[in-house]
């Protein structure tokens, strides 16, 4: 190994007056700076190493396994190259934090928390599209676009037959995408169909859901539009969709579910009554099954019922002027209290019936809007438009909407633009890039660009519920207006490419209810060396989630420890500060680090992954 080594992508931070204007060193390629304040730029620690990877892939039982080789690495940064080096098979997917419903640890029942990473080895060396951690369930889609499902949530009888291995549930859609709720499933498929089936294994059973549709589930298996076995329904649209236009994101809040469509409208229908609870939807009216056959004898079915879903805190018999937009898509009805529904009342038995609600709904204030992105918090949803422009609507508790205390009303039924130009100053030119949502708080992902000086930088921004320091500004409050997350904003680095400073930018955004996983796209290639992208976790650490080994909740992002080696004596063998449960930021010389994409098996491209869930996390092989 040559005795001049290169910085990681990260290895370096400083503060804005310490930025390098001129290339630096050959022996030091890249070189990393934080604009953030003092306490961000804390722990001038430079990591050193070398490393060569190779990635290849070898079908067993029909899944990727992936294998990792590489060159020597020295002692200083061999655990923190853990999925680089040494020629390990991977373990594939690693999950930890609560165990109480045999979500991440289905083998071991009688733990209730997994405090660190730790091997799933029912799934080992398996490579996912994605992967979705629910409170008592997990749902994987392999790598055939078939859906896995384990936990209690799914099968809380696994403890008394013994099999407790993922099951196939919906198969031959080709899925790529889901959206998660306590009792249902939407899958998104290639073709842009999305189907919907119970996340309940008794429940997905044919017939078994709602007695009065078992007959017309029969007939729709006979017909091959349901896979044997398993009750699905596909859902379709309240207006049609043009010639070559379809569905291409869906997003699920606890009650309510987004679809976003190649033309960039917006589409929304509810999981449950409580689906338009704090005007999640963006839409008043909604098509639901509101008569049910009491036998499975043939006859005709009774048409969806147009359905007044009514916010909580407003009266049934408000006029239609208070929100004009979302009043034009239903019109005058003539009895309000026979055919409205209080989304407060909880006695709708048929809600967990997949056939509750099988119509997704256009929002009708965001005609003509083009939408690139359309997420769901709980209660809440965010769009961003091609212009990087936001708007939100739904709950506003917590201040998630990010309106700022000019508009502190708990909910806000119609999509309403996000000021974000008052959380900068004049002088610079901001632009929304990514947002995610999860539980009561939004993630904007923003480039600042200076007007004066050109200077471009990315920053991540968060509004709503602070209780468990999710906001992630070293505080415990609430935020009705976006606020900088600073430890991982305006962060800069050398960029070999193109000779000259360049912002390192966010390359995923995990949210869950209470915490937060963000990985940086910084640089990961100097000369013959290669190193994987950067991760910071923060918020809710009841159930170990973060994976720091601790229990204490976090208020700033910080760095996990590499993930585990598969031979414990290494693990036992290895030094004391290479075992540390999580450094604090800004930087640490032993840290994980996801590898970036990679081809195997001569076809495929996979990638590190890290996901937050109801209280777990995972980090898994996604196939790209």
């Amino acid at each position: 190994m040559s005795a001049r080594r290169s910085s990681t992508a990260t290895a370096t931070l400083h503060r804005p007056t310490a930025l390098r204007t001129t290339p630096p060193h050959a022996g030091a390629s890249r070189q990393t700076h934080s604009s953030a304040s003092d306490a961000d730029a804390v722990g001038n620690s430079r990591m050193r190493g070398r490393l060569g990877l190779v990635l290849l892939g070898v079908a067993v039982e029909e899944t990727v396994r992936l294998t990792l080789f590489g060159d020597h690495i020295s002692n200083e940064s061999a655990i923190e190259h853990y999925q680089l080096h040494e020629g390990h098979r991977t373990r594939g997917l690693f999950l930890w934090g609560s165990n109480k419903h045999n979500v991440t640890a289905p083998h071991q029942p009688d733990v209730e928390v997994i405090k660190q990473p730790k091997p799933f080895v029912l799934l080992d060396g398996v490579a996912l599209r994605e992967l979705v951690l629910h409170e008592k369930y997990a749902v994987a889609i392999d790598e055939h676009g078939d859906l896995l499902q384990w936990g209690d949530g799914f099968d809380n009888t696994v403890r008394e037959t013994g099999d407790i291995k993922p099951r196939k549930t919906l198969q031959g859609k080709n899925i790529i995408q889901v959206a998660a709720t306590s009792e249902k499933i939407y899958a998104l498929s290639k073709k842009g169909e999305v189907w919907l089936i119970a996340a309940n294994a008794a429940h997905q059973a044919m017939g078994q859901q709602n007695k009065s549709y078992s007959y017309w589930s029969y007939i729709a298996w006979l017909w091959g539009s349901r896979p044997p076995g398993v009750d699905t329904e596909k859902l379709t649209t309240n207006v049609a969709l043009a010639s070559g236009e379809n569905i291409v994101t869906v997003s699920s809040g606890s009650d309510h579910v987004l679809a976003l469509t190649t033309a960039g409208r917006a589409f929304a229908v509810p999981a449950s009554s409580r689906g338009n609870s704090n005007g999640q939807l963006g839409v008043r009216a909604v098509q639901l099954f509101t008569t049910t056959r009491k036998t499975d004898q043939p006859g005709d079915m009774p048409p969806p019922q147009q359905i007044q879903m009514i916010p909580d805190g407003f009266d049934v018999e408000f006029d239609k002027s208070y929100d004009r937009l979302l009043g034009d898509s239903i019109g005058k009805l003539a009895n309000y209290n026979a055919e409205a529904i209080k989304t407060s009342d909880k006695s709708d038995s048929a809600q967990a019936d997949i056939r509750f609600c099988t119509v997704l709904h256009e929002l009708p204030s965001l005609r003509g809007v083009a939408i690139d992105q359309l997420v769901a918090g709980a209660r809440h949803s965010v769009a961003k438009t091609k212009e990087g422009r936001i708007l939100t609507w739904g709950a506003n508790s917590y201040g998630q909407l990010g309106l700022g205390p000019q508009m502190a009303f708990p909910t806000i039924p119609t999509p309403t633009e996000l000021p974000l130009t008052k959380s900068f100053p004049a002088s610079v030119a901001v632009k929304c890039d990514k947002v995610a949502a999860g539980g009561d708080t939004t993630y904007l992902v923003v480039t600042r660009n200076e007007i004066r000086t050109g200077n471009v930088s990315i920053e991540v921004l968060a509004c709503g519920n602070g209780r468990f320091g999710q906001i992630g500004n070293a505080a415990w409050a609430h935020q009705g207006s976006p606020t900088k997350v600073k430890t991982i904003s305006g962060l800069l680095e050398w960029s070999d490419h193109h000779q000259s400073i360049a912002p390192i930018a966010v390359h995923d955004l995990s949210v869950s209810s209470t915490h937060c996983a963000i990985t940086l796209d910084n640089a990961v290639v100097q000369h013959d060396a290669k190193f994987g992208r950067d991760v910071f976790v923060w918020g809710h650490n009841e159930s170990y989630q973060l994976g720091t080994g601790k229990r204490s909740n976090l208020a700033v992002p910080q760095h996990l420890p590499p993930l585990p080696y598969p031979n414990p004596a290494k693990i036992s063998n290895a030094p004391e500060s290479a075992l540390s449960s999580g450094t604090p930021s800004p930087m640490a010389h032993h840290r994980l680090q996801l590898a970036t994409a990679t081809k195997v098996e001569g076809r495929k491209m996979v990638e590190e992954a890290i996901v937050a869930g109801h209280g777990s996390t995972a980090v898994y092989w996604r196939i790209v």
